[in-house]
């Protein structure tokens, strides 16, 4: 998902303190990687939990899921199998877009500037906790809402797959929230760091692409949450509320990607004003002097300025070139297909216990 390194030139030595921060921060390796193994090591953890409790063994040997312990383990095992996804999906999210926002900066003000993003921001404020309260509260209603078996406050109920389910909800909902919270955030900061951004003349492409590269990125992380959170959603049946969350989520994911974009564009129109006016005022003298036949007049200058005027006022900012359109299309592709390969967990389940 990135190949940025850990360390970026310019960038404050220490990172915010979220846990899953200190564990990209000390890896060795890079944050893809790192997000893909912990995945793994939680995925090991649940099967060796379960394992000792022999119930898969029993399932594969004929047994239903109800004289196990539960009439819908199988399900049980697929949430728990997405939602390891979700979490080390969200934890590797928010530090890459982390990395990615702070590079962007840089970039953008030369180093000139101090840069805080959303999760330092967050950090260092008493209200930051609320976005991820708010994201573990929201996960822990739509479970309830989604769940197939009325919670029950008997040993019988509190198997392990259940137990990890519902645990699992609370870390998952704190990530997913401080991921909303920073690509939201992130986006607002670096349309405005692009406003103050120093852009000699309107040709000057660089901090454009650095935008527009910012935001698609954004997008890519959004498209892909929402193709991964939509999994817990579809298979059981949408309610209302869930499809407005969803609907929300896409529109979210599809603005951030426009935000980063709108400072350097309203930059470059202002450099573009400023010029027309500098050039309407030259038009003005030399049409002055040519009237008056002076001797200041300078032949051929008067069309110059007027071919130069229009080239200036035929001028639009374009981002709908061939390689954005292709970028933002893979990153759609990439996030439907992360919805793919989240729902191809339950079918990987039930071929692999024979339903």
């Amino acid at each position: 998902m990135a190949s940025e390194s850990q360390t970026l030139p310019h960038q404050p030595r220490r990172l915010p303190k979220p846990w899953s921060f200190l564990l990209f921060k000390h890896s060795p390796l890079r944050p893809t990687t790192t997000g893909i193994l912990l995945g793994i090591g939680l995925l090991g953890l649940l099967v060796l939990i379960e394992s000792l409790s022999g119930r898969p063994q029993q399932i594969l040997n004929g047994a239903s899921p109800i004289s196990v312990g539960c009439e819908y383990l199988l399900g049980d095992y697929r949430i728990g199998v997405v939602g390891i996804i979700l979490l080390a999906y969200t934890t590797t999210a928010r530090f890459v877009l982390t990395l990615w926002t702070r590079s962007t900066a840089v970039e953008l003000s030369a180093g000139r500037s101090s840069f805080e993003d959303a999760e330092t921001i967050a950090s260092q404020r008493r209200w930051g906790i609320l976005p991820g309260l708010a994201g573990a509260m929201l996960c822990i209603i739509f479970a309830v809402d989604i769940a197939q078996r009325d919670v029950e406050w008997t040993r019988a109920y509190w198997i392990a797959p259940h137990l990890f389910n519902w645990l699992w909800c609370i870390p998952f909902g704190w990530t997913g929230g401080r991921l909303i919270y920073s690509l939201i955030t992130n986006a607002v900061l670096i349309s405005r760091v692009a406003k103050h951004t120093k852009i000699q003349n309107i040709e000057d492409q660089a901090p454009l692409d650095a935008v527009i590269k910012q935001g698609s990125r954004s997008a890519l992380l959004s498209l892909m949450f929402l193709g991964l959170v939509s999994v817990h959603f579809i298979d059981p049946g949408l309610g209302f509320g869930t499809i407005i969350f969803l609907i929300i989520l896409f529109l979210v994911g599809a603005s951030i990607s426009t935000l980063p974009v709108l400072g350097v564009v309203q930059v470059l129109y202002e450099i573009k004003d400023k010029q027309l006016a500098h050039l309407r005022q030259e038009l003005n003298a030399e049409e002055s002097n040519f009237l008056k036949s002076s001797c200041d007049y300078t032949p051929g200058r008067l069309s110059d300025i007027v071919a130069l005027e229009n080239r200036l006022d035929d001028w639009r900012v374009s981002i709908f070139h061939f390689s954005n359109i292709a970028r933002v299309g893979l990153y759609s592709l990439v996030g439907f297909f992360s919805w793919l390969g989240a729902a191809a967990v339950s079918i990987v389940v039930e071929n692999m216990f024979g339903f």
